[in-house]
């Protein structure tokens, strides 16, 4: 009788887990606007008060002028503020940033030596606009800026010619702008770069090797562009440093957070972390091999096959090298210590069987990036590892690099998801307990008796909380009626 109530508790508890982690996220919340992939272009970005800042770009006007409308949505996607601003037909947007109080939006022209920077008030939408020729402050004319942070109402551009990264700090009140010596490196050096509002710095991560061993150099500056410190971090071991993350807040206690390489150094074998400012400079290294969820994405057959061919290669004291490429994203604070997602990738190409002029086959074409698995790292306050879960993904494909998983908490659980066409796929963690790996749910249209037939351009990012944004192009069929077009927001809610 007591194993038989054991048994029913056990059955119990395994059903109220699976309840816990299959709930699926409502969409109390949908905004449309009209329009097609062929003839605008959006852009969504939260901003630091839970509100959204959407970029629209109307060109569907043959004759009329184009239209730049920009809008406002509070948490429950109604309509804050709303404006055209005109904007020449001719400029092109590189680059979006805020803060609490403005909007910032970085323009490019035809004229490779000019750019216009557009600052909108967070509250009532008042802009300016200033436009910079890059030949009044003596800076190459194809000097090429790709994209910018602020921090205390001085800008930090990052740009490129064709041999060299060039930061420039553009003072916004004075409009002046000067070049950062300090930041001059080669044109892949610049591993990350953060503006740390709550220490007001300016942190640039720089990557360096002499062909064999790779270093990081932690570079800090004030919101005017004045050095502030250097910290150099260098393995003694026969590892190299690939690249590596800053943990934000707290000056006196930074830790970095990256991945290191046995040689080649574009494949990470681990994670390491380091306390900058701790005299005896210890770095601590965790090969992916040690981690509980790493290699979950394999089948079963594969991941015995690597961990078997590991032990032998440890049995004649060889290394056995891993080759995966890593794309770190920024260090979440939760109440134990540091949060680091980490995204695994390769490129992916395709054979071309067409001929150039009958003579000899294209190249093989760049179809995107291809992410297979999302790795979620739980450090303390000491850098050392808590525990590890990972995220198979399924058809994660993007054109550029950029982060494909988002992330969000909600009590004691993080809640990983990503978006597939029609659908959003997510995953459901509590630390390194297993869970289910293949949970989605379709993204809504207005009414239950429409259907989307078609879906492009489609993303997700965290908002808030546990809130997610999704948003992309859906052709809508309503039960009766024709078909519509449209750019779609909605807010997903995980309880």
């Amino acid at each position: 009788m007591l194993q038989a109530r054991w048994f029913l508790l056990v059955v119990f508890l395994i059903f109220q887990s699976s309840i816990a982690y299959s709930q699926e996220p409502v969409q109390p919340n949908r905004v449309e606007f009209e329009a097609t992939i062929s003839d605008s272009h959006f852009e969504v970005f939260p901003l630091q008060d839970s509100t959204l800042f959407v970029y629209a770009h109307d060109y569907s006007g043959i004759s009329s002028r184009e239209k730049f409308v920009f809008s406002r949505f509070d948490q429950n996607l109604n309509k804050i503020w709303s404006g055209q601003i005109p904007i020449q037909d001719d400029y092109s947007l590189q680059h979006i940033y805020a803060d609490q109080n403005y909007i910032y939006l970085l323009f490019l022209t035809y004229r490779p030596w000019e750019f216009v920077f557009l600052k909108i008030n967070n509250l009532n939408a008042s802009y300016s606009e200033v436009t910079y020729d890059l030949r009044e402050y003596d800076l190459p004319a194809d000097l090429k800026i790709d994209r910018f942070k602020v921090l205390d109402n001085n800008a930090y551009f990052i740009a490129y010619d064709l041999r060299h990264l060039i930061v420039l700090n553009l003072d916004l009140q004075n409009d002046q702008i000067r070049t950062i010596p300090a930041l001059y490196d080669k044109p892949d050096a610049l591993a990350t770069f953060n503006a740390d509002t709550a220490t007001q710095r300016a942190e640039f991560v720089l990557s360096e090797s002499n062909g064999k061993i790779g270093r990081l150099q932690v570079k800090r500056f004030s919101p005017e562009g004045n050095l502030h410190s250097i910290k150099i971090l260098q393995s003694k071991l026969n590892r190299s440093l690939i690249t590596g993350q800053l943990s934000p807040g707290d000056s006196i206690a930074k830790t970095l957070v990256g991945t290191y390489s046995l040689r080649d150094m574009r494949y990470a074998q681990g994670i390491f972390t380091s306390q900058l400012f701790n005299d005896q400079n210890d770095i601590i290294y965790y090969d992916f091999k040690s981690f509980r969820h790493f290699f979950d994405y394999m089948r079963k057959g594969r991941r015995e096959r690597l961990y078997r061919k590991a032990a032998r290669f440890k049995a004649k004291d060889k290394e056995f090298r891993l080759r995966y490429r890593i794309l770190l994203h920024d260090i979440i604070y939760y109440e134990k210590g540091m949060l680091l997602v980490a995204e695994a990738y390769y490129p992916q190409y395709s054979s071309s069987s067409t001929y150039s002029y009958g003579l000899t086959p294209l190249a093989r074409v760049f179809d995107g990036y291809r992410y297979t698995h999302t790795i979620a790292c739980a450090f303390d306050k000491e850098g050392k590892l808590v525990w590890d879960n990972s995220f198979t993904l399924r058809d994660a494909m993007q054109e550029n690099l950029v982060e494909n998983t988002q992330l969000i908490r909600s009590g004691d659980k993080i809640i990983m998801a990503y978006s597939d066409e029609k659908n959003i796929r997510y995953k459901i963690i509590q630390q390194d307990s297993v869970t289910q790996d293949n949970s989605k749910v379709a993204v809504l249209a207005n009414d239950p008796s429409e259907k989307v037939t078609e879906a492009e351009k489609t993303g997700l990012l965290s908002w808030y909380n546990n809130v997610f944004i999704a948003y992309g192009y859906q052709r809508v069929r309503p039960a009766k009626g024709p078909a519509r077009n449209v750019f779609y927001l909605n807010k997903v809610v995980f309880k």
